[in-house]
């Protein structure tokens, strides 16, 4: 890990930097990746270790003690900050002592020497620093390692002068300061180029220099702003065009721009394509997932089995110089042929490249999940980053997975099984949470496929939970553990974890399907948790299609009162798309089967008044095969595509290049999958969208409980038709608005550019209410046909004009 800068100017004196204890420490780590999980504890098992120790010290024992020093070194100002864990005066003819404690279920012996070399480099730092601010001459260290469970304590202590704490600390900011002469030296002619950077295009669409506007002076004043635009806009370029253009004025170091799908990643990319074009002073790159671009995914990461975690830091450097003496777009297949080259894992260089880069394409939870945030940025240094969050509708949802944990007896009986002989301890603590699941189950109602449980009664669960962390102590000295007991270990971790944040905004679902018992802690309300994460930019631009109501983002989304929200019309000829509301299709669940052939015969007609590419999207898969089944006996010579359940990148492109400018292709896709939101299918590659029913979320205890919960806790919404009356507005939020959302947006890949022309067909009478109608777009101007003629008369009056 590397550190990053906080703030920064590029005036003649030089960079102003903020760095941690931690950061300043991690710079200069050396030896392997090793991530063996038997030493991992919770943040909760961490504190209450820490306080314990802390608490038995004496009463002049000063914890969290803060210390900082200031230096000023080849024209930089540098602040490095921190709180060492404890430090207790000289006393009765004894040196003081500063210590750091370290909560881990490792032995000393047994901690990588890579990680024993970092918390001595931490320890010594304070040391310093200490030293400085008490004037002392000498000092005993202390480094303790406190086991979570026993609280047994190894310590480690070491007696160094002032002088030699201070020899070590110029030595350790030597290599920093040849980075920060390198850094400040490209920050000053990427920023001299960004002056004078143009629009990539030859001119701004209609509305988007707006929007640029917007985006540059919410970036100038620190803000944070949302802003609706309508699909194939480009909001894209429009919002990071004038972030970059932002940055010599802001002094802000790098962009994040922050997408939850693959398609809006790609989007990213084009973007930054274009610009490389006109600028080659500007560093940017894209953090794949890690189980994506990983080398060895069946290994841990492990430098005793992998060869990519071997020596990794003695081999980064010389790979990080590469990428600096470098231009354009470090794309996944970019990084990994630089990985390979150097035998370093392409993950872990991905991410260490990063804090030389001016944009860093992303997913969203490299920011906002507490699992996998990028911690070098977002927590151990907070650096001045505005972040740009692609689709930001689609992180309610995102936020709620990655704020809720799940444990499934199915993992856990694997594991046992395969560590059984290997580690007869963790064998039994398996067991026993094995165990306590089914004794929940059992005071469940057995008839129900779901079941809210009370915390109250998580207690003994929990309790096997804890056990099971305690004793995977029980590992050290053994050979790499098995996948499946790894994976099983890290659901039991991450499900403490949750646990530690359960209030009102959660609820407890033990479900059983196939008769194996899953519990799982769902986050109900992201919005808190999320407001805590916008913090962490230096300014914040959320866009999307589907912003509306406003008052369901601003609550779910957690966005401030204090946030700008923009809104933007369509530059699109309304007259180019045509928005039919078939009511005489029934759709319902219960009535599918009966109504099959006659929806058949409608996506009939409505091919055949316009040859070309067309796309049905399904509330459902079941459904999907349903009306494929019924189409293909009855039309056999259809050229028909459908989506599948888990397509690859691959089958994503394979089912996208059948929809060509001369080709007739009808695809069948689900909403809120892969093809309802992205997809970039301009002129005659697609033709029209038939959304088939609402696409409502199925009922269950956890959406229930999100009703009942927001029921309780929402003020007046203001905006919302269903707010004096039935359904309730916690139903809104749980069912109807996610809804909209997503007929919105699937509707959105008609219309991608001025020369589009197309047809949106909405088929369930209920698309009538105004409860769905208020939140369309203005463009649509939906109409509503009630047989089969009207809908072929106003498919043909719609096609002659748009041919005339």
């Amino acid at each position: 890990m590397r550190p990053s800068l906080k703030s920064t100017t590029t005036s003649k004196s030089g960079l102003v930097l903020h760095f941690s204890v931690g950061a300043v420490a991690a710079f200069v780590r050396r030896g392997d990746i090793n991530a063996r999980v038997s030493h991992q504890t919770t943040t909760m098992e961490g504190m209450i270790a820490h306080q314990a120790l802390q608490k038995s010290r004496g009463p002049d024992y000063q914890k969290e003690k803060s210390v900082s020093t200031v230096c000023h070194q080849n024209g930089h100002q540098l602040t490095i900050a921190g709180r060492a864990d404890g430090y207790h005066p000289a006393k009765e003819g004894r040196l003081p002592w500063i210590e750091e404690i370290k909560t881990t279920r490792l032995a000393p012996d047994q901690i990588p020497t890579g990680t024993s070399q970092l918390h001595w480099h931490q320890l010594r730092l304070y040391g310093h620093m200490i030293c400085e601010a008490e004037q002392l001459s000498e000092v005993e260290l202390r480094l303790t390692y406190v086991h979570p469970d026993s609280l047994k304590t190894a310590v480690i202590t070491k007696t160094m002068t002032a002088e030699n704490l201070q020899a070590e600390f110029t030595d350790l900011l030597r290599p920093i300061l040849t980075w920060l002469e390198q850094r400040a030296h490209w920050l000053e002619c990427r920023n001299q180029h960004l002056t004078t950077l143009k629009f990539p295009f030859d001119s701004f669409r209609p509305h988007q220099r707006d929007i640029a506007a917007a985006v540059y002076r919410n970036a100038t004043a620190q803000g944070q702003l949302f802003l609706q635009a309508p699909t194939g806009l480009g909001k894209s370029i429009a919002s990071l065009f004038p972030v970059l253009k932002s940055l010599p004025a802001t002094n802000a170091e790098k962009v994040f721009y922050l997408s939850s799908k693959t398609a809006g990643q790609a989007s990213a990319e084009n973007v930054l394509q274009h610009i490389h074009q006109a600028s080659k002073a500007l560093r940017t790159i894209t953090i794949t997932a890690k189980r994506k671009t990983c080398f060895n995914p069946e290994l841990p990461c492990d430098p005793e089995v992998c060869t990519y975690a071997k020596d990794y830091y003695e081999s980064l450097p010389e790979a990080l110089q590469e990428i600096t003496q470098s231009s354009g777009h470090w794309s996944r297949e970019r990084v990994e042929a630089l990985a390979k080259t150097h035998d370093l894992c392409p993950f872990e260089l991905s991410l260490d490249a990063a804090r030389e880069m001016d944009v860093v394409v992303c997913d969203i939870n490299y920011c906002f999940d507490p699992k996998v945030r990028l911690k070098r940025f977002f927590d151990d240094q907070k650096g001045r980053y505005p972040i740009l969050v692609d689709e930001v509708h689609n992180l309610i949802d995102r936020a709620r997975e990655m704020f809720s944990a799940e444990i499934n007896q199915h993992a856990l009986k694997v594991a046992a099984d395969d560590i059984k002989t290997l580690a007869p301890v963790i064998f039994k603590s398996f067991s026993r949470v094995s165990r306590a699941l089914t004794t929940l189950s059992r005071k469940s109602d057995q008839n129900e496929f779901e079941v809210l449980v009370p915390k109250s009664e998580l207690k003994t669960f929990m309790r096997a939970v804890s056990n099971l962390l305690g004793d995977f102590d029980g590992a050290l000295g053994l050979p790499p553990l098995p996948e499946t007991a790894m994976t099983a270990f890290f659901l039991a971790h991450h499900f403490s974890q949750v646990f530690e944040q359960f209030n009102e905004d959660y609820c407890c679902v033990l479900t059983k399907p196939d008769g194996q018992i899953s519990l799982r802690l769902v986050c109900l309300h992201p919005g808190p948790q999320l407001q805590q994460s916008y913090r962490l930019a230096d300014s914040l631009v959320g866009f999307s299609a589907t912003l509306s109501p406003r008052a369901y983002y601003q609550e779910m989304l957690g966005i401030p009162e204090t946030a700008t929200w923009f809104k933007s019309m369509s530059p699109f000829n309304t007259d180019h798309q045509l928005s039919l509301i078939v009511d005489y299709i029934p759709t319902r669940y219960e009535a599918r089967i009966h109504g099959v052939e006659r929806l058949v015969d409608l996506i009939e007609t409505w091919t055949s008044a316009k040859p070309g590419n067309y796309l049905v999207y399904f509330p459902s898969y079941q459904f999907l095969q349903l009306a494929a089944d019924q189409l293909l006996t009855l039309h056999p010579d259809y050229a028909l595509i459908c989506q599948k359940r888990g397509m690859s990148n691959d089958t994503v492109e394979d089912f996208l290049t059948r929809f060509q400018e001369d080709s007739q292709q009808l695809g069948f896709a689900v909403m809120g999958g892969q093809f309802s939101e992205g997809i970039d299918l301009k002129g005659k590659r697609l033709l029209g969208v038939m959304i088939i029913t609402l696409g409502l979320a199925p009922k269950s205890k956890s959406q229930d409980a999100l009703a009942e919960h927001l029921d309780g806790s929402l003020s007046d919404l203001g905006d919302s038709p269903s707010a004096r009356g039935t359904p309730s507005r916690g139903y809104d939020y749980a069912y109807r608005f996610p809804a909209i959302q997503k007929i919105v947006q699937t509707g959105g890949r008609v219309i991608r550019s001025e020369e589009d022309r197309g047809v949106v067909v909405l088929v369930d009478a209920r698309y009538k209410d105004r409860s769905y109608q208020a939140y369309f777009p203005a463009s649509w101007r939906t109409q509503t046909v009630s047989d089969k003629a009207a809908f072929h008369s106003k498919l043909v009056e719609f096609w002659s004009q748009q041919d005339a």
